[in-house]
C-alpha cells in the first residue's frame, strides 16, 4: 500500500515500476516466494516471482 499527496504527480507507470521492483528483490534476495495462480478450481500453482502483486496506491488529501 502507498500514499501519496494530491500534487505529486509521476510520468511513469507506477504499478509497473513496483512490480518490476518486487521482482527484482525476489530475484536478487532469493526471498519466499509465496503467491499462488489458480490452475483450475481444485488446484494452484506457485507463481515463482510472487507477482501478480496487490498494489494499492491512494491519494492523500491535505486538510486546511
Amino acid at each position: 500500500m502507498a500514499k501519496k499527496g494530491e500534487n505529486v504527480w509521476t510520468e511513469a507507470d507506477d504499478e509497473a515500476s513496483l512490480s518490476q521492483g518486487i521482482f527484482d528483490s525476489y530475484q536478487k534476495y532469493n526471498f519466499r516466494y509465496s503467491q499462488m495462480a489458480p490452475l483450475d478450481m481444485y488446484t494452484e500453482k506457485n507463481t515463482g516471482t510472487n507477482l501478480p502483486a496487490q498494489i494499492e496506491i491512494y491519494q492523500k488529501r491535505w486538510r486546511v
